[in-house]
């Protein structure tokens, strides 16, 4: 590590140590200029170098960023969706899209809390929804107390049965040679 009057400077190994990331990721998110921007050379064999408190920064940052985040698999198992369905509902936009943070691996990740919010949201409008289908309460009127069922009245009911039930096969019992027709519920 160089010494100066200045901040200490570090070069790429340390940088990788410090942030967690390889070498060709470090060299990668430069040239995207994602990563913080080089002060000077180390040593006889100019290699760059960067102020060691920004980077101890910009990885700490990386990591809290990566923390709070998840990733699609995740996100889709909050959701009760298969990852497929889950990314499909991104791409059609009913999912925020998500982001990616340099130097892991690419893969695309989501604010926890912004997650969270999303499905309270969703619940919220479900409650909502189902309460309207519903209408208002039902307000039970007293009611007036049962009469008895007497056997009578159980006989009487046995007898209508009978005589719908003789009418229906009445209306529909098929004459030998003529078709069958069908009849469609309105």
């Amino acid at each position: 590590m160089g010494k100066s009057n200045g901040p200490e400077i570090i070069h790429i190994d340390e940088a990788s140590r410090l942030t967690g990331l390889s070498y060709a990721q470090i060299n990668y998110l430069r040239k995207l200029g994602l990563f913080p921007t080089s002060v000077g050379y180390v040593g006889s064999r100019y290699r760059v170098g960067w102020a060691q408190h920004e980077i101890e920064t910009w990885g700490n940052e990386r990591k809290a960023h990566i923390a709070g985040s998840i990733d699609g698999r995740e996100v889709a198992r909050l959701l009760g969706l298969g990852y497929k369905r889950f990314f499909k509902m991104v791409s059609d936009g009913r999912f925020p899209k998500g982001f990616k943070i340099p130097g892991d691996s690419g893969k695309l990740r989501w604010d926890k809390h912004e997650v969270t919010r999303w499905i309270e949201r969703k619940k919220r409008r479900a409650e909502k929804l189902e309460k309207e289908a519903l209408g208002p309460p039902v307000v039970k009127a007293h009611k007036k107390p049962q009469e008895e069922i007497t056997n009578a009245d159980v006989q009487h009911l046995c007898e209508l049965l009978l005589a719908v039930i003789d009418t229906f096969m009445e209306v529909h019992t098929l004459i030998p040679g003529e078709k069958k027709v069908r009849h469609k519920l309105a």
